[in-house]
């Protein structure tokens, strides 16, 4: 029997808005155009996410309103990276 298993590029990520502080617990991640890869902010503005790119856009729903946020992934360590804080902006019309 096989199983489907390889490396996982998943990642902490650090979310704050464009003043500085970490966005609102329960705010919600999802990887720009893949719905399985979503997560939901948790204190601090971290939030954790699975299925990563070597680039990546995040959509990103908070109460305050959307936004989004860029992350380049750039890890080769065996544990999970933490990136950010990275600076999430709002979604222009």
């Amino acid at each position: 029997m096989r199983f489907g298993t390889g490396p996982i590029r998943a990642a902490s990520i650090v979310l704050h808005d464009a003043a500085g502080a970490p966005l609102a617990v329960g705010s919600t991640v999802q990887l720009h155009g893949k719905r399985a890869s979503a997560g939901v902010v948790g204190y601090d503005g971290v939030v954790y996410l699975e299925g990563l790119g070597s680039s990546n856009a995040l959509d990103v729903q908070t109460p305050a309103g959307d936004c989004t946020a860029t992350l380049d992934y750039r890890a080769k360590a065996q544990t999970v990276p933490v990136f950010g804080p990275l600076v999430c902006r709002g979604k222009r019309p």
